[in-house]
């Protein structure tokens, strides 16, 4: 797959770390997973973005905080920045959003906070 208007490199780069248990069969749906990285939280923002139901102001601030985290050395804490973190994932809240949107939105805040968990 390459990177379109409809996939960016974020969720192509996601999907690759996708926990869809341990042995693929069609035949059984287990509920696929995806780890808490700053990656994936970029692929729920492209969503969101793509759906135009998140301001600019706002998806800028989480791309620049989800940059920080990527340069903190494996295993470092910033606290600051871990409520940051959290503090963005709190105005995703607000919104008059689709199903679809509202859902992406949810396990956004679930990822920020699990991101911002590590790093405290």
């Amino acid at each position: 797959l390459n990177p379109s208007e409809f996939l960016t490199d974020n969720e192509l780069a996601a999907a690759g770390l996708a926990n869809q248990g341990r042995v693929f069969n069609p035949q059984q749906q287990f509920q696929v997973t995806w780890p808490a990285e700053t990656v994936v939280a970029r692929a729920y923002l492209d969503q969101i973005k793509r759906s135009d139901a998140i301001s600019e102001t706002v998806s800028d601030n989480l791309t620049a905080l989800l940059a920080r985290v990527d340069k903190l050395e494996a295993g470092s804490a910033d606290s600051k920045l871990a409520r940051q973190i959290t503090k963005q994932g709190k105005a995703l809240k607000k919104g008059d959003d689709d199903v679809i949107t509202t859902a992406r939105k949810k396990d956004l805040i679930n990822t920020l906070n699990q991101i911002a968990d590590r790093i405290k």
